[in-house]
């Protein structure tokens, strides 16, 4: 995704800035569950699981950005599919 890598088609990015800087989120592969009564730490656990790509870059003034990616078209296959089981219940 960084370094000026092209999106796929298809893919709509999603950026969410946060200006909190006391924690960097964990890199990809390594977000943990919130436990039940953490204050946070359950939108990342989202991203981690829906996003096919995502990154977190520092931003100036403090704080820092959650850049995702979702292939679309894999999800709309997906979709049809779901919808497609759920008629031959």
């Amino acid at each position: 995704m960084g370094g000026g890598a092209a999106r796929a088609t298809g893919s709509p990015r999603i950026e969410v800035t946060d200006t909190r800087v006391e924690r960097l989120p964990p890199g990809l592969g390594a977000v943990r569950p919130a436990r039940p009564l953490d204050d946070s730490g359950r939108g990342l656990t989202l991203v981690d699981a829906l996003a096919d790509r995502w990154e977190v870059q520092n931003r100036v003034p403090p704080g820092k950005t959650v850049l995702t990616e979702i292939d679309l078209p894999r999800w709309l296959s997906l979709v049809k599919h779901l919808s497609v089981q759920g008629t031959q219940r």
